[in-house]
């Protein structure tokens, strides 16, 4: 209940002080500091991507930064001290908050910015179901050059005959299907995703590959969804994590479904100007429709391009032994009208901002994402986009 009356400044300053000396748990900081556990991730987050902590992950414990250690504190932030009951150290730690919060715009993904969760995540659902077919069509195309990204992954979450591995947003199947060839069929492989076309899909892939008996289908989001604890030695997502409104409840639940030393492998995008098959229609349409891009925090194809919030949202989920690596994805189409199609036939965002238009506007969006994408031309006449994809894994 105490944490429910302190500002923002005396929170920052009560994880400080707890981390303070010796260092501290993630459990001690969370009861010293009063706070519930997706608040505790909201701060360790943040506190460690602007430096101000560092975790220990030999004795998975977090002290206080060099940085925050020699910062120094004028009369400005003298105002800000509380009189009442301070010690002369939570005196600093609060002047250092307020330096921190004031200076620096809160980028940090967690389950209190962003849209409502609910409304976010039935948005999505009904997008990704409305796109399922086009995905179907275009799954040929996408898998010469994402197959690659569904085999890392598999390698890296160290998959072998006989495993137990979950796949979170699998979509159409990937890259639970890899892991199920790999896993064969002495493993188990656990499917998950929100949209239930998606799913149908999937399914029908599984089976016509003679894998029905290793893959189980299962509808949730991965922030809420029932997974049995400490089942899977392995898990895995292609390019889910970042849609996640919930980052920090979603990575938990992975890491409690994991047996111990069990791997997590994930790819997500990288910055917008690396990812020209996704940020060409996004840039063409936000210029043709005089709109402006979503706030920080919002769940998008970019959001966890940022790899040292990456590897930090991992280590408050309590993963262990990250590594990051990043891989080229190219994607090639025949022409630029083809582009085109394929945008228009997977993307629920581009289906829905089209809905939205005249039929005149649509014309000229349509034609001006074409005209986008033949910048991308070959000296083949081919359409190709080169996009960074980011792998982190990381063990419990």
């Amino acid at each position: 209940m105490k944490a429910k009356y302190r500002n923002r400044t005396e929170i920052i300053a009560s994880v400080l002080e707890a981390a303070n000396g010796t260092g501290a748990s993630k459990t001690g900081i969370m009861f010293n500091a009063y706070l519930s556990y997706e608040q505790l991730n909201e701060y360790l987050n943040e506190l460690l991507d602007k430096e101000l902590l560092t975790y220990d992950l030999h004795t998975r414990t977090y002290h206080i930064a060099p940085k925050g250690s020699k910062n120094k504190f004028n009369s400005t932030t003298d105002r800000s001290r509380s009189t009442n009951h301070r010690s002369h150290l939570h005196t600093q730690l609060f002047a250092l908050s307020y330096v921190f919060i004031s200076k620096i715009p809160n980028k940090t993904r967690n389950c209190l910015t962003g849209p409502d969760p609910k409304q976010f995540k039935e948005a999505e659902r009904q997008k990704w179901d409305n796109v399922a077919d086009g995905w179907q069509k275009w799954w040929k195309t996408l898998e010469r050059g994402a197959g690659k990204l569904s085999k890392r992954l598999v390698e890296l979450a160290e998959i072998k005959p006989g495993s137990r591995v979950l796949d979170i947003a699998t979509g159409i199947g990937e890259p639970a299907i890899t892991a199920a060839k790999q896993a064969g069929k002495s493993g188990q492989v656990l499917a998950t995703d929100l949209s239930p076309q998606m799913l149908s899909i999937a399914r029908q892939r599984a089976a016509s590959l003679g894998l029905q008996d290793v893959i189980e289908f299962k509808e949730g989001d991965a922030e809420s969804i029932d997974l049995p604890p400490s089942m899977f030695n392995a898990a895995l997502c292609r390019a889910g994590l970042m849609f996640l409104p919930d980052l920090n409840a979603g990575l938990l639940n992975i890491y409690q479904s994991l047996t111990e030393s069990g791997h997590f492998a994930a790819a997500v995008w990288a910055s917008s100007e690396k990812v020209p098959f996704i940020s060409v229609v996004m840039n063409t349409i936000m210029k043709e429709t005089n709109s402006k891009p979503p706030p920080p925090g919002t769940p998008g194809p970019f959001s966890l391009s940022d790899e040292n919030s990456l590897k930090n949202s991992f280590i408050t989920s309590g993963f262990r032994d990250l590594a990051i690596e990043k891989m080229n994805i190219t994607l090639d189409f025949e022409s630029a009208d083809e582009f085109t199609n394929f945008v228009l036939e997977t993307s629920g965002s581009v289906q829905t901002t089209l809905a939205n238009q005249t039929h005149e506007k649509r014309r000229e969006l349509i034609k001006a994402i074409t005209e986008a994408a033949k910048k991308y031309t070959n000296n083949t006449g081919n359409v190709r986009f080169n996009n960074e994809a980011i792998l982190i894994v990381g063990s419990k």
